[in-house]
């Protein structure tokens, strides 16, 4: 895989994640968005290792040491990054 593609839904999560953030701290808002961008790098190295969801061929990943998950959909030649969710949110409805 070569490279990560964010859907308009998943570049709108991480600008609120991102404003959210940096009404705090600069730099928590850009630790955090160095977070997702690595989990979502990890997974281009290893596409399978979200847990399968039930529809889409979509699968969910962890990104460490946050509250957020990437919903995302592994093709042949790159990942797709349905959405960024907060783990506390209703993630379980289709991205």
């Amino acid at each position: 895989m070569s490279r990560i593609v964010w859907t308009p839904l998943a570049n709108g999560d991480l600008e609120a994640i991102d404003d959210y953030w940096a009404n705090y701290s600069l730099e928590s808002a850009e630790e955090v968005a160095a977070k997702i961008e690595a989990a979502a790098s990890f997974l281009l190295t290893v596409p399978h290792a979200g847990t399968p969801l039930d529809s889409q061929k979509a699968r969910k990943w962890r990104v460490a040491s946050t509250p957020y998950l990437l919903v995302y959909r592994p093709a042949a030649d790159h990942i797709e990054i349905l959405r960024v969710y907060h783990a506390r949110m209703n993630w379980r409805e289709e991205p």
